[in-house]
Parts: structure tokens; C-alpha cells; sequence
């Protein structure tokens, strides 16, 4: 089993580069940076996944038929999709994806709790009304779960939900190497590099690949794209397409990151096209974004849940100010536990309360101690990095004015909207990032500074891959005895029933689900009345 596993990864990487080519090609018909092919593959996926559960379970028959699909249809396309660069391609990241994912396991205790029993709904139950009444949680699930229940198949079998862990790190891998091989731009050289390390040191461990991980992958993209944009002083629709896709995407998988639409807003307006966004072929984007928002609405009652604000009250399934699942306790509780709260009520029970707590910058003193901390602790490898790399720097006789400074505003602007709604750092990981190659760039242009040569460029990265291999390889002979992900919890369930004896929930009786559908580790069916409507269950809230 474990070495079908393992030859399944390379034919995974074929199967999602496959489906961005020919979603690019056939039905956008836009020339997308083929270096991005895969990480175009990902988003097509996540939403074909999207769409399909509003009329079917996303079941293994349903996944097979897809896969085969695509298979067939990419013979069509043989010569331009199984060139000898493109068999290598699919051969290096199917080693790096392998290398990652063996002895890893699902992100904990998130991926218990919500990401596997939320994608073992996906592949047993099509879209439920009320979903969140049975686990609040299923209310802010992010895109790429669909990618992980369609990739559960025939031929990639149950653990074939595992399959997409590494890739957004393999084929980010891969992309900025081909960016630094191919910028000619000393300044944009350089910003490759430092993305690549970053990339290798503080993004390589799968174990921590959560919702938030992924979001963090794409906005780090995304704002590569928006340097490289003014760096090259060229925007073309394509670009923008691009942009508004991989930014989307971050936004689909943590709703916080609504904030890199800036990003975009700021490019297109800088090189005046604001004419872009009423390009027809913006419809593929907006039509996925609405049904979003639609599933949403159907999930919980909420347009963006837990934004009480775009909740529609009136219907049925939307949890009510005592229901479990409010949107507005539910987006308190999460409010206060990203500024501290359980340590402060640790030490003082009972004395304010979350609202209390998250307000006045009451807060902060708890924060500090704690979370900022962390926070430091995190990016300690980043200013250790971005050390080397400066002394490594020799001047630049030809001035490379190229840097804007308003991206500077905007990031640090942003950086200030994280700060003060939601200061955990793995909501913040990316924003904090971006913020420090804004300060490290704009000083390297001001002192002139953006030259590095080719065995400093082989030194850096080779010292960045060390550290990325010596991590993976300690956790796989640690973990030697369980090679491949394990997506079950070790715990038993109560199957919980309605009073006309049908099926309500999988209760578990301690916290954890893993990949069980409709599981939760809180019994809410008592407040829960099931009825049907053309064949789709709704959770209403009595």
C-alpha cells in the first residue's frame, strides 16, 4: 500500500496539471504563465468540486468519472502536454510531494476536529442546508477541501484525500526557480530568491498546512505577481486574469484575506486599466465567487460566515442568537481566541466577558506576553535570512528605481486591519511576511543594493533546501512506522437520530472526528428539526 501510495503522487501531479492546462487553453483560452500550470490546476478543481456538490455527492464513482475525463480528454493534447520538460516536471515534483508527505498527517487539531469530517460529508452527502447546525465549523471551511474530496477516487482509493497536501509547496517550488533562471532584472532576481527561501524554510512542513497555509501560498503569489507587474512595467489582461484568480483563491480559503483585493485594485489602477474588470472573461471568476457566497447561504444562512452582518435572519437553518453556531457569537468567540482569551481566562474567570475583552484594546497586555511572542519566535528565520542575503548584497551601479512605495501603505495598511481584528500568526503569517520584504526592498533600493551572483544565488538556496531536507527527513524516521497520513481518529461515535428514527449526526464522544461525515463533538440535535426538499436534507433550528 505504501509504494502504490507512493506512485500515485506523480500520476496526481499529471492529473492537476492536466486540468489547468486545458481549462486555460480549451475554455478561457488565455496564454496563463505555463509555469503556473499546476497552481492553475489547483483552483480549477476546487471549484469544478464546488459546483458539482450542489447537484451530487462528491463519491468516488463521481471523482473516477472526472479523473478519466480528464485523462481522456488530455490524449487530444498528448504532444503538447507529455513533452520531455513536462515528464520531468511531473517526475521532480512527484519526488518533492513524496518527500513531504511521507510521515506527515493531516494539520492537528483543526484537520480532526473539521477539515476530514467536512470533506467526508463532501464525499457521502451533496449540499446540506443548515450543514453548520450540525458543526458550526462546516460554516468556514475553505475551497481547497473540494480539491481534497475530489481526489478521493477508484484509482487513488480513500487516501487519495492526502494526495494534494505538498503540491502548493512543490509547484511554488518550482515556479520561482524558473523565475530566477529567467529574470534578466537584478531587482526582480533577487525578490525570486528571497520568495524561494522563504518558501523552503518557513513553508515546508505539511504537518502545518491547515486552511491558513494555503491562503498564505497564494497571497504570497499574488503580491509576487503585483512586484513583478511594476518591476517590468507590463499588465496585460492575462496578468490580471492571473491576479484576480490567485487572489480569489487565497480569499476562498480564509475569508480574512479579502484584503489582497487591494493588491489588485492598486495595480490595475496604476497602470490604468481599469477597463479589465469589465472583461466578459471575468465572468468564469464571478460566477464561482457568487456560487461561493450561494453555498454559504445554504450552509449557514450567511453570505461570509461569521459576519452576523451578512446573515439573512428569516431563514429556517440560520442558527438565532441562542442557537448553537451564531454567527455573531461564533465570530466574538474567534475574535477573542486570536487576541488571547484562554489565557487570560485562565487567571481571571469570570470578569469580563469576550466582548469585554476584545474591545478597548483591553487585550493587548495578554497578547504580548503570549502571541507576540510567538510571533517573534516565527519569523526569527525571515530576519535571519534577510541578514545573510544583505551581506551578501554588493551595490548596483545602475539605479533600479522600481520599488513603489505605496505598496508599503497599503501592505502596512493591511498589516494594520490583521493587528487589530485578528492578531494570531497564523492568520497574519503572509501579511506579516509581505510587510518585511516591503521594509527589506524599499531600503535595498534606496542604498542602491539588488546585485547577487550566481554561487551566492546557489549558496543561499542550497543552504534554505538543507534546512528543508534535514526537517522532512527527521520527521519521516520518526514517523517510520506510519508512512502515510492518517485520516481517522482513534476514537468511537454515537450515531444520534430523530424521533421518526433518521440519521441526524455522528457524535464523538471525545473531540475529535477524522474523516467521518456529519461529525461533530457536540450533540446539537435536539435543536435541530430535519426535513427534505427535493431530495436535499435542511437542517432547520427549532
Amino acid at each position: 500500500m505504501n509504494f502504490y501510495f507512493i506512485l500515485i503522487n506523480f500520476f496526481y501531479v499529471y492529473f492537476v496539471f492536466a486540468v489547468g492546462f486545458l481549462v486555460n487553453k480549451n475554455f478561457l483560452k488565455l496564454e496563463i504563465d505555463k509555469e503556473l500550470t499546476i497552481i492553475s490546476g489547483i483552483i480549477y478543481i476546487s471549484l469544478i468540486g464546488l459546483l458539482i456538490n450542489f447537484f451530487l455527492p462528491l463519491s468516488k464513482l463521481v471523482n473516477t468519472i472526472f479523473l478519466f475525463y480528464i485523462i481522456l480528454y488530455s490524449l487530444f493534447y498528448y504532444k503538447e502536454i507529455i513533452t520531455k520538460k513536462n515528464l520531468k516536471l511531473f517526475f521532480i515534483l512527484g519526488f518533492i510531494n513524496i518527500f513531504l508527505i511521507l510521515g506527515t498527517h493531516h494539520n492537528r487539531p483543526d484537520a480532526l476536529i473539521y477539515h476530514l469530517p467536512y470533506i467526508a460529508t463532501l464525499n457521502e452527502e451533496k449540499i446540506i442546508f443548515g450543514l453548520n447546525n450540525i458543526n458550526y465549523r462546516f460554516g468556514h471551511t475553505a475551497i481547497i477541501q473540494y480539491l481534497s474530496a475530489m481526489s478521493n477516487n477508484y484509482l487513488f482509493g480513500t487516501n487519495g484525500i492526502s494526495l494534494y497536501l505538498p503540491i502548493a509547496f512543490s509547484s511554488l517550488i518550482y515556479f520561482f526557480y524558473k523565475e530566477i533562471k529567467k529574470n534578466t532584472n537584478n531587482f526582480l532576481r533577487l525578490l525570486s530568491v528571497f520568495f524561494l527561501c522563504i518558501i523552503l524554510i518557513k513553508l515546508n512542513r505539511v504537518s502545518e498546512y491547515g486552511n491558513d497555509y494555503w491562503s498564505h501560498f497564494y497571497f504570497l503569489l499574488g503580491f509576487y505577481l503585483v512586484l513583478k507587474s511594476i518591476i517590468k512595467k507590463k499588465f496585460n489582461y492575462e496578468d490580471f486574469f492571473q491576479l484576480s484568480i490567485i487572489l480569489s483563491f487565497a480569499f476562498l480559503n480564509k475569508i480574512f484575506l479579502i484584503v489582497g483585493g487591494i493588491y489588485l485594485v492598486f495595480i490595475t489602477k496604476k497602470f490604468n486599466k481599469i477597463n479589465y474588470f469589465f472583461n466578459k472573461k471575468n465572468i468564469f471568476i464571478l460566477f464561482f465567487l457568487i456560487i461561493f457566497f450561494f453555498k454559504n447561504v445554504i450552509n449557514t444562512g450567511c453570505i461570509i460566515y461569521p459576519l452576523d452582518q451578512t446573515c439573512f435572519k428569516n431563514l429556517n437553518w440560520t442558527a438565532k442568537i441562542n442557537n448553537y453556531g451564531n454567527a455573531k457569537k461564533v465570530s466574538v468567540d474567534s475574535e477573542s481566541w486570536s487576541k488571547d482569551w484562554p489565557n487570560f481566562f485562565r487567571y481571571n474567570q469570570s470578569k469580563i466577558t469576550q466582548e469585554e475583552y476584545i474591545s478597548n484594546f483591553f487585550w493587548f497586555d495578554t497578547w504580548k506576553k503570549n502571541h507576540l511572542l510567538l510571533i517573534l519566535k516565527k519569523i526569527f528565520p525571515v530576519i535571519i535570512l534577510i541578514i545573510i542575503m544583505s551581506t551578501m548584497l554588493s551595490n548596483n551601479k545602475v539605479q533600479e528605481k522600481l520599488f513603489n512605495k505605496k505598496l508599503l501603505f497599503i501592505s502596512f495598511f493591511i498589516l494594520s486591519i490583521w493587528f487589530l481584528k485578528f492578531p494570531l500568526y497564523r492568520f497574519g503569517l503572509s501579511i506579516i511576511i509581505v510587510n518585511i520584504i516591503c521594509i527589506f526592498f524599499y531600503f535595498l533600493q534606496k542604498y542602491k543594493k539588488s546585485l547577487l551572483n550566481k554561487k551566492k544565488i546557489i549558496f543561499l538556496i542550497t543552504l534554505c533546501l538543507l534546512i528543508s531536507i534535514f526537517q522532512n527527513s527527521k520527521k519521516i524516521i520518526k514517523n517510520r512506522n506510519e508512512l502515510i497520513p492518517n485520516i481517522y481518529a482513534e476514537q468511537t461515535y454515537n450515531k444520534v437520530y430523530n424521533n421518526n428514527n433518521e440519521f441526524i449526526m455522528n457524535l464523538s464522544k471525545m473531540n475529535y472526528c477524522g474523516y467521518t461525515a456529519l461529525c461533530s463533538n457536540f450533540d446539537n440535535s435536539n435543536n435541530i428539526i430535519l426535513s427534505h426538499f427535493f431530495n436535499y436534507k435542511i437542517y432547520n433550528v427549532k
